[in-house]
């Protein structure tokens, strides 16, 4: 258990003694880890999980830091994931970084940051997330968040890039949050068997990138930014103008077919 991690636990624990309602998001991993560190249940605990696709050790973060420091020559002093901006089709993109490095300020999409292009191949996961036992439907929070994918056929006349999530109902206390948020959001009941189907790791953990090993070798020996371009090339413009004209099935699709050619 990381130091950060293990001082949310022990916050939690403390309001929770003070009769203080609490509201613990994380990973389904982090949850059971609460609950284990807890011991026992309170009624003013509401868990809240996301739908992961894994998570890297900070090892690996701390490296992709060191190498932007001696790139931009400078300090790192803030960092965001997810960051939103509005593209060139008037549409929201998250797949984004920004990053302030002492007076700078950079945002890189998932093709230019290193980092996001080994998250987003599996590349360096941490060991456990490729057998994850929370990859499924049964989950062990109050309430589970996921990006909705597959909702253009349910709700084609929504706006997709302006954000629409899952929020699964997952127990008593989960529903009595939603009876609350009913009244400040747009809600909709939908088939649950549909969100499972649309969704990969509510079925399955990551699958393991063959590269790997090889990436963490090559790791310990030279730079972060070289291990990952060796590894996960950057996409060609073909590829990149592929990646936001072709639906999510194709793309996967074509990524297993590519691989198993390649014998990978």
């Amino acid at each position: 258990m990381d130091k950060i991690t293990h001082d949310s636990y022990k916050k939690a624990e403390e309001y929770l003694k003070l009769g203080k309602r609490v509201l613990f998001t994380g990973t389904p991993c982090q949850i059971a880890g609460l609950r284990l560190y807890l011991k026992k249940e309170y009624e003013h605990l509401f868990c809240v999980d996301l739908v992961c696709h894994g998570v890297p050790s900070q090892k690996i973060f701390d490296k992709y830091i060191q190498y932007l420091e001696n790139r931009y020559k400078g300090k790192v002093t803030d960092f965001t994931f997810r960051h939103k901006i509005i593209n060139k089709q008037d549409k929201w993109s998250s797949k984004n970084v920004k990053i302030r490095i002492s007076e700078r300020e950079l945002i890189m999409n998932a093709n230019e940051d290193k980092y996001l292009r080994g998250f987003r191949t599996e590349l360096f996961y941490r060991p456990s997330c490729y057998k994850c036992k929370y990859a499924n439907p049964k989950r062990i929070s109050d309430l589970t968040l996921a990006d909705f994918w597959g909702v253009r056929k349910l709700f084609p006349e929504k706006d997709v890039h302006k954000g629409i999530s899952v929020l699964i109902v997952n127990s008593f206390k989960g529903n009595k949050l939603l009876k609350d948020l009913n009244q400040i959001m747009e809600l909709n009941e939908v088939d649950l068997n549909y969100v499972i189907q649309s969704n990969a790791q509510l079925n399955r953990p990551a699958e393991i990138n063959p590269k790997r090993e090889q990436f963490f070798d090559l790791l310990n020996k030279s730079r972060f930014d070289l291990a990952v371009d060796y590894c996960i090339p950057k996409p060609t413009i073909i590829r990149r103008i592929a990646s936001k004209v072709l639906p999510p099935s194709i793309k996967g699709f074509i990524i297993k077919l590519v691989f198993k050619e390649k014998g990978e």
